[in-house]
């Protein structure tokens, strides 16, 4: 037969069909390069030495933060001579208002000392007073007066008449006796008019001593009230000092307190000043050190950019594959008709489970999946 219709009851040659195949993949060679030039950056910025940032790191002190700092330390203690200033004018201040007690104490019993002599002066003068101004008048003056009155009568006049009337032979006469009694008689009259003047002249002069003596207790008195007075003044007066020291002591304390407060407050004000400075200062070398930092990491930021961008890629893939084994000889095919009836009848026979093998040998083959093709005409090259 000849044509189609040889066709369909002629067989044909199968060719040989690996039995197994290796499948690779392979990323486009542009894709390969970029990795390569990627991985190869990326080892050479490895191998770079650790470079040091050699500027100012730390900004120095300005001239206002020194200013600050010698200001702090010089400006302690500066409370300190006002602070001593005013130890000593409490304590003087403390002392003079003791002191003061003790005069105002003096003052008070001198005038209570002049009060008394004053009250004493006030009283009349009595005979007491009189008295005891008269008492040794009266036993120096009077009594001298009768001793030599005594003296004269017994040692002069009765001696003289004895003597006359013994000459005249009238001793122990009557006229004898009569002149004695006169002689006597004119001693005590005279002794007693001597004594009388002695005592009026005596009590005037007593009188005029206890007048005097009363007197001069009055002034005593005025005077020593007016020392006591003059004494509790002084007393007064320096417990008047001795608080004005103390109050000036109290306003040096005052006073070192305040300008230890306002050196601390100019201190701190500088210190402000300085510390804005050394703040800019400091941003100042922050800002190159930081340009110097960001200057390093400029070619890692670039190569991570890279790598991130590659990593986002759609990148298509070879894939290759390889028959591992072949049929070792070949077969030929049943013509098509005999293939169609073939399976037609296998499948009938499939279905209703019958086959021409009555133990179902057909049953025991398991499917198979589908194997890809190969390159048959390199396999047949070789």
């Amino acid at each position: 037969m000849s044509g189609a219709l040889s066709s369909l009851f002629s067989g044909a040659v199968i060719p040989p069909q690996p039995t197994g195949s290796d499948s690779t993949s392979t990323t486009p060679l542009w894709y390969q390069d970029l990795q390569y030039n990627i991985g190869n950056a990326a080892a050479n910025l490895a191998t770079q030495p650790y470079t040091p940032y050699t500027g100012q790191q730390v900004a120095t002190p300005s001239a206002a933060t020194q200013q600050a700092w010698n200001m702090a330390t010089g400006s302690v203690g500066n409370y300190q001579p006002d602070l001593n200033t005013a130890q000593d004018l409490t304590s003087t201040g403390s002392n003079l208002t003791s002191g003061a007690l003790n005069y105002v104490g003096q003052g008070s019993g001198l005038t209570n000392a002049a009060t008394g002599m004053a009250v004493g002066a006030a009283q009349p003068i009595g005979a007491q007073q009189i008295n005891q101004y008269m008492n040794p008048y009266t036993n120096s003056v009077v009594g001298a007066l009768q001793q030599a009155s005594n003296y004269n009568l017994i040692n002069n006049q009765l001696p003289a008449i004895s003597s006359q009337f013994v000459g005249a032979g009238q001793a122990a006469s009557p006229q004898m006796a009569q002149a004695d009694n006169n002689a006597l008689y004119l001693s005590n009259q005279a002794l007693d008019q001597a004594t009388a003047g002695a005592l009026q002249s005596g009590y005037q002069s007593a009188t005029g001593t206890a007048l005097a003596e009363q007197q001069a207790q009055q002034a005593g008195a005025s005077q020593l009230n007016q020392f006591g007075q003059s004494q509790a003044g002084y007393g007064a007066l320096q417990n008047q000092i001795g608080a004005q020291q103390g109050a000036y002591g109290a306003q040096y304390g005052q006073l070192g307190a305040l300008t230890q407060q306002l050196g601390a407050a100019q201190t701190g004000l500088v210190a402000s000043a300085g510390q804005a400075q050394d703040t800019v200062n400091q941003q100042n070398l922050n800002v190159a050190q930081n340009n110097f930092n960001a200057q390093q990491q400029w070619p890692y930021q670039n190569l991570a950019y890279a790598s991130n961008i590659t990593n986002g890629l759609n990148v298509p893939s070879n894939t290759q594959t390889v028959g591992m084994q072949y049929s070792p000889t070949a077969s030929y095919t049943a013509s098509p008709l005999a293939s169609f009836v073939g399976t037609t009848l296998g499948a009938t026979a499939l279905q209703n489970g019958t086959t021409t093998n009555s133990n179902g040998a057909l049953s025991t083959y398991a499917r198979g999946g589908r194997i890809r093709p190969r390159r048959i005409a390199a396999r047949r090259a070789a």
